[in-house]
């Protein structure tokens, strides 16, 4: 039947809305009224996809897609479909529901919508209708006319029972607890369960038996003489001489009368002597909303049935200082025979309510244990082939591997036995001896230091380092000379009066200070611009240097401010620190090195902080020096990062903080001693309300010969306090995982452990490229050791036969792998989502065809992040095949927009204060291989897809943080990135334009974070380079 002839325009032209007076067309009642139905499909069942069977002209397919649903519609009419809305004309074919769907359409949706299609089709094909729309989803709205026999189309009006037989036929049924009144009142919602059809469609029958008694009694005048009662209970029961009554003129009541004080219940009779229903009832009491109880009648939708003669609500007051109670409801009562009728429906409603619970329980059961059976089989077989594959591939390794150190030792006795080797001993003596004087000058360390460079780097490596040493220089004389506070800035800061009187107690615990770096420090107190402060000195050297004490008594005499307290004995320095604390009377608590110096404005901008923030932890940027500070060298800090601050205990000095946090987790523990700072500095950042990073260098950090930081022989000692912190705080903020050392010195991996066998869905668009994509698919199949993964291959314009073939290998060898393709031009944005809508995982990765797996356990590095519920993006460290790095994260702003971080350093290069070989918080990553959780990607609605190619990654990233996830990159998941292969360069005047329209885009819908600065950069650092580099 092509029943596309008769929909044609004159149906349209003909077909009314609104009783006639407006057409299909130009109706905005019928828009309104689809925008109303997505709404409810949206915030009811959050769908990704969704197909809207019959769609017409496409106004729900269009209401859907403006919400950021994926929706697609079909219908019979090529008239109605050339009236869809322009920018959803590709989501609407002209297409039958008993034919197969157009061939880029999803093959599966979340749901299907079928509204007040199924009577225009004749009865022999309603079963294939029905059979077709429930192979493509779960669940189905579906509403279908009753009653409207009028149209001439309409040639299979049936009542609810005839679809609800058909669904369930088809493992389908009626959800009865939704309402989808919304849409008519014979909608339903039809969702894939087991057979229970035959209590459906008795419970079905019943209870519209039931609402056609209650619509028959609503619509009888009103011809009652009756009335309703309040009674009130003041401790002592109801009683008749506490009750109001109110006569009943129609079938809507309102009461609003006042409560007497001490009353602690209301019982509210609708009527007395009769069953009647009640509908929409409300109570409101004038100290906010009270729950009125249905005492001994059922309820169903919106109304309230009694089926007995004293019908009762109670209002509970107890505990309340309730004066005033109104009570609003529609109140119907019945006759005794329609009491009696209704007790019956009622009674049979509620006996098959009751049978579809129980098979709703064995049937979750049943599903469950056999989803948990099958995924345990499924995982069991994915398990079984991986690791044979990699048996064998670890077997030959290992045997090369045996036979390479054979080969080695082989090589080692042979030379080491020769006779050549045995007479240049004295000449190896000799060079060890050159190398060792050499290294004792500065100068001739730094030369053997650039030939080492050069060997290792190449020249012009090194140049650019020698370049950058020179240039580093120049600059900090200029940062000294700008961190001198001039006469005019001091008056003005000594004279500024702050809305707060906050009083700061500066902890330092002395140990044999020699005498020049303790009073260096003492002065440099004294000389700070903001003025309430204390300074608490606890003196646990030793007797002989009894000096430390004479110098601060002395200080103490002269400036009250000061106070010195000697210690009996040497109580490690977080005891020594504690007792400190308890000579201690600020308002908040800063923390002072015995041979560090404050800069004069330290407590002035900390002040402002508190003031104007509400902070409650502060920090500051600082500089290390040796000698004196003008020859500091200063780190530039982030704003609050959690991922770096467990990577290493970046944010050290200055560190202030309310009294009342430090009375929150407590005082320092001697347990951490060496680290004993950055077990605080974890411990109060879990609990600090503000946490507010000054990037202004306020503290100097003295480097000489015994202070701790140069102690080699504390090293062991601190390492393994801080990983002994790292892992109580993952405890206390209830995180699995276990702490190894990074790369440099105290710096920290933490591998999280990683929970269940996610499923991950890797999608990688590709045009034509075979190479490219065939040596990015190897290295995921031969070196990925995480074995559960699907690859979701969104081909989008190839040309090649080649390529096709190499799809047909892939699909037909791998069952693992899937090609989808997209027919519209290239969009990055919109090719990813496309992809997104074909995948099942749990989480999805983003990953470009020109990629190429170096790190076995990328994955599990990515994966151990994304799992946690604060992360929202994943990215990984990759490399040009020239081993520089072309991605460590993105920066915020440089070159007026975004830059990648780091990029062409050379690999294995530590970058700025060692941040290439740790894990941290950064405002955005590469679209070019990006782990993200699925709900996240869900909640932000995928990639936008105005940004066709450039800077889409950076504003989804910027997306998931404005909706409260972090951002991690991990230099551990590493991979080669032949950029640019598969798409080119911006090397034409259209590419151009686009991008510049794309920046412009960019720059405007993030103008005010762009203003701010990016908070895992620094403003001291340049945003015209991507290196680091000091403005």
């Amino acid at each position: 039947m092509d029943y596309g002839k008769f929909y044609n325009e004159s149906y349209y032209k003909a077909y009314g809305i609104e009783n006639g007076t407006t057409s299909y067309e130009d109706s905005d009642h019928l828009k309104k009224f689809m925008g109303n139905v997505a709404d409810h499909i949206v915030n009811d069942f959050h769908p990704q996809t969704v197909l809207d069977v019959g769609c017409a002209m496409g106004y729900l397919v269009a209401a859907l897609r403006d919400r950021g649903v994926a929706a697609y519609g079909i219908d019979v009419s090529k008239y109605a479909i050339s009236k869809v809305r322009e920018d959803i004309r590709p989501y609407c074919r002209k297409c039958s529901a008993l034919d197969p769907l157009p061939t880029d359409f999803p093959k599966n949706f979340d749901l299907v919508t079928t509204i007040e299609v199924a009577e225009h089709l004749y009865e022999e094909d309603a079963i294939p209708f029905i059979q077709n729309i429930c192979k493509l989803a779960d669940t189905v709205i579906f509403s279908s006319t009753s009653d409207d026999f009028s149209e001439k189309t309409h040639v299979n009006v049936q009542q609810t029972e005839y679809w609800v037989k058909r669904f369930a036929k088809n493992g389908f049924y009626n959800q009865v607890g939704y309402p989808a009144a919304y849409i008519s009142q014979v909608a339903m919602v039809f969702k894939r369960t087991s057979d229970v059809a035959h209590v459906i469609e008795n419970y079905e029958r019943n209870r519209r038996m039931l609402v056609t008694q209650i619509e028959e009694i609503q619509r009888k005048p009103f011809q009652w003489n009756l009335a309703a009662t309040l009674y009130y209970d003041l401790g002592k029961g109801y009683t008749e001489e506490s009750k109001s009554v109110f006569d009943l003129k129609d079938y809507k009541i309102t009461i609003d009368v006042p409560v007497d004080a001490g009353v602690q219940k209301v019982r509210f009779d609708p009527v007395e002597g009769k069953g009647c229903f009640v509908e929409d009832i409300q109570a409101i009491a004038d100290d906010g909303a009270v729950e009125i109880q249905n005492a001994n009648g059922f309820h169903l939708d919106n109304f309230d049935i009694f089926i007995n003669t004293d019908p009762q609500f109670q209002i509970v007051l107890q505990g309340r200082t309730t004066g005033r109670i109104k009570i609003k409801a529609n109140i119907y009562p019945f006759e005794d025979m329609a009491y009696f009728s209704l007790l019956s429906k009622f009674q049979e409603l509620l006996k098959h309510r009751e049978e579809i619970n129980q098979y709703a329980e064995k049937i979750e059961k049943y599903s469950s244990d056999l989803l948990e059976k099958t995924n345990e089989n499924m995982e069991l077989q994915k398990s079984l082939k991986h690791y044979k594959e990699h048996y064998q591939a670890t077997i030959n390794q290992r045997t090369d591997l045996t036979n390479q150190l054979a080969a080695l030792q082989g090589a080692y006795q042979s030379i080491s036995n020769s006779t050549c080797w045995k007479v240049t001993k004295p000449i190896r003596v000799l060079l060890d001896a050159v190398k060792k004087v050499l290294k004792s000058n500065r100068v001739t360390w730094t030369f053997c230091k650039g030939l080492k460079c050069l060997k290792q780097h190449g020249v012009r490596f090194t140049m650019r380092k020698v370049k950058y040493k020179f240039s580093e220089k120049a600059r900090m004389k200029d940062f000294y000379r700008n961190h001198v506070l001039s006469d005019e800035e001091r008056k003005i800061q000594e004279d500024t009066t702050f809305p707060k009187n906050i009083k700061f107690s500066i902890l330092v615990p002395l140990y044999n200070t020699p005498e020049k770096f303790l009073k260096e420090m003492i002065e440099s107190v004294i000389a700070q611009t903001y003025s309430n402060w204390e300074l608490c000195l606890a003196d646990g050297s030793d007797s002989e240097h009894n000096n430390v004490g004479q110098i601060a008594a002395k200080y103490a005499q002269k400036d009250s401010r000061i106070r010195y307290q000697k210690l009996e004995k040497n109580l490690g320095i977080s005891e020594n620190t504690n007792a400190c604390i308890e000579m201690s009377s600020g308002d908040y608590i800063a923390l002072l090195d015995h041979d560090d110096i404050l800069h004069p404005s330290a407590l002035f901008e900390v002040m402002k902080a508190i003031c104007d923030k509400s902070a409650d932890f502060i920090y500051t940027d600082e500089a290390t020096f040796m000698g004196s500070i003008e020859k500091g060298s200063p780190n530039y800090k982030p704003d609050f990062s959690p991922d770096t601050l467990r990577s290493y205990n970046y944010i050290c000095h200055f560190s202030v903080f309310s009294r009342s946090l430090l009375l929150l987790v407590g005082k320092f523990k001697s347990e951490f001693d060496g680290s004993q700072d950055y077990d605080m500095i974890l411990r109060l950042t879990e609990k600090a309300q503000k946490i507010v990073h000054i990037p202004m260098t306020l503290y100097y950090w003295r480097i000489h010969q015994s202070s701790a930081s140069a102690n080699l022989a504390m090293k062991p000692k601190v390492i393994n306090a801080a990983k002994n912190a790292i892992r109580q705080h993952l405890d206390r903020i209830g995180l699995c995982g276990s702490v190894e050392d990074s790369t440099l010195i105290s710096t920290y991996r933490i591998k999280y452990q990683i929970i269940d066998n996610p499923l991950i869905s890797i999608i990688i668009p590709n045009k034509d490229h075979v190479e490219d994509l065939e040596k990015c698919i190897n290295s995921i199949l031969k070196v990925t050791t995480y074995s559960n993964y699907e690859i979701i291959v969104v081909e989008n314009g190839s040309t090649e036969n080649i390529t096709f073939d190499y799809y047909d290998e892939l699909q037909n060898r791998y069952p693992n792998i899937e090609i989808i393709h997209w027919d519209g031009s290239f969009n990055f944005s919109a090719i990813n989502n496309y992809g997104f809508r074909y995948s099942k995982g749990k989480y999805v990765l983003l990953l470009n065809n020109d990629m190429e797996v170096i790190s076995s356990d990328w994955l599990q590095e990515m994966l151990m992040f994304a799992q946690r519920k604060d992360v929202g993006v994943v990215g990984a460290m990759l490399y040009y095949p020239d081993n520089t790095i072309q991605h460590a994260g993105v920066i915020l702003g440089i070159g007026g927009f975004a830059g990648h971080s780091h990029k062409h350093f050379r690999r294995g290069d530590y970058g700025y204060m060692g941040r290439l070989t740790l894990a941290q918080n950064l405002s955005a990553v590469t679209g070019a291989c990006m782990l993200i959780p699925r709900h996240a990607f869900e909640e932000v609605h995928g990639l936008d897809d105005s940004f066709a190619v450039a800077l889409n990654d950076v504003d989804f990233c910027m997306r998931i943080r404005k909706a409260g996830y972090l951002i991690v990159f991990t230099p551990y998941a590493e991979l080669y990135h032949y950029e640019s292969k598969s798409r080119g360069y911006e090397d034409t005047p259209e590419k151009q334009k686009r991008f510049e329209r794309e920046v412009f885009r960019f720059q405007k819908r993030w103008s005010k974070e762009l203003a701010a600065g990016d908070p895992y950069y620094n403003p001291n650092l340049t945003l015209e380079k991507e290196d680091f580099s000091v403005k």
